[in-house]
């Protein structure tokens, strides 16, 4: 594994202050795309997507101008549940809010909250990496999110 996991800390508190926030500081594009940028000292993470339902996008992490992670990722809802995108994004946010140090992509292994369950798996390390995550409402399915990434050109 590469040193790489020096971007920890900088990837949590990007990953607080962008979509997890209950208020992203978001940029919308004519072409409906949409990006979150946050920055401390001479780190820049940029997570850029487009859709809602499905949808897709990137996450990268620079340091000094030059990008040394990047992470790629598409999500839906699962099919008769689309009317429901709007209270699971929110429980998403609150998800994500829980990553940590030992679960740094997106957010923790699990999370509860009333009758929603959140699941991450992910594979290998920040490096070299793929996952899943997935939503529940009750014994219902209702939302997954594939996503998959590490270092680049370092």
């Amino acid at each position: 594994m590469s040193d790489i996991i020096h971007i920890v800390p900088f990837l949590l508190k990007a990953n607080r202050a962008g979509y997890a926030n209950d208020a992203p500081q978001i940029t919308k594009f004519a072409d409906g795309a949409r990006e979150i940028i946050y920055e401390e000292g001479q780190y820049r993470s940029n997570d850029y997507w487009w859709g809602g339902n499905p949808f897709a996008g990137q996450e990268s992490i620079a340091f000094g101008g030059k990008v040394l992670w990047a992470m790629q990722y598409r999500g839906w809802m699962e099919a008769g549940f689309e009317s429901m995108s709007s209270e699971t994004f929110t429980f998403l946010r609150h998800a994500l809010k829980e990553c940590s140090d030992e679960a740094p992509l997106r957010g923790p292994k699990e999370f509860r909250e009333d009758s929603w369950l959140y699941a991450n798996s992910w594979g290998a390390n920040l490096d070299n990496f793929h996952g899943e995550e997935k939503i529940w409402k009750g014994e219902q399915h209702v939302y997954t999110c594939k996503f998959l990434g590490g270092v680049v050109d370092v």
